[in-house]
């Protein structure tokens, strides 16, 4: 019970007659905040600029609509801005389960560019002469734009990750929009060297995400230990 009084509560407002955002959203102060007007549903678009925090409502639509701007009003600075558009029941209870989420760069024109979604299961390990293989996989998605290549970026060894200049690049795979297992070798470091990968996904006109997962190893630059034979034992011949 106390489940649905919370839902209730966080679409039902007669105490502020309808007067917050969400409910300016919704035009519940067209029925002082006791009746959800929009009898079909519709869609709330929100917006945040932590990926974890994607709570101020920017827009909103009827059930029927396609598309949804955000109002006139809202105002978005350069830089990065993450969207999730929420579908909304005749009732006014929302599906919050619905966790897709869009990254989207404005530059200081007040342009927008998507961006693809970032790699996972991002894994670094040691390999000879103190070099590292950077590993990752890539899931695409139709909400995000198409990845066109991958830039790895490091703190080479410094404990600060560099992000203006990655130290190299993969092509993404044309065939399913990039989707599959990717790798990059790095060059050598000293024996011992804790090295921190990142890797970002950025599209074909340089657009890119900006995740901030990193994974780190320690270089291994010492050969196996030489051995000596002291004896060889010779079989029959047959």
């Amino acid at each position: 019970m106390m489940g649905l009084l919370a839902k209730w509560a966080a679409h039902w407002d007669p105490i502020q007659l309808g007067w917050t955002p969400a409910g300016i959203a919704n035009c519940m102060p067209a029925t002082a905040g006791v009746m959800f007007p929009r009898v079909e549903g519709g869609y709330n678009l929100y917006h945040g600029t932590d990926r974890d925090d994607v709570t101020e409502i920017v827009g909103a639509v009827g059930h029927a609509a396609t598309q949804v701007q955000p109002f006139t009003w809202s105002h978005f600075e350069p830089g990065t801005h993450y969207f999730r558009c929420l579908p909304i029941g005749s009732g006014g209870v929302e599906a919050v389960d619905v966790d897709q989420i869009v990254e989207v760069t404005i530059d200081d024109g007040g342009a927008t560019s998507p961006v693809p979604p970032p790699p996972r299961d991002l894994a670094v390990s040691a390999i000879a002469g103190g070099a590292f293989r950077v590993t990752w996989l890539y899931s695409p998605s139709v909400h995000f734009a198409d990845v066109d290549e991958f830039r790895i970026y490091s703190d080479g060894g410094s404990g600060t990750m560099d992000y203006d200049t990655p130290v190299g690049t993969v092509s993404a795979s044309a065939l399913r929009r990039g989707a599959g297992a990717y790798a990059f070798d790095s060059d050598g470091f000293d024996h011992g060297t804790l090295v921190t990968f990142g890797v970002r996904s950025a599209t074909a006109d340089g657009d890119e995400e900006a995740n901030g997962v990193t994974a780190s190893e320690r270089a291994d630059a010492v050969g196996p230990a030489d051995y000596q034979i002291s004896a060889i034992s010779l079989g029959d011949d047959e």
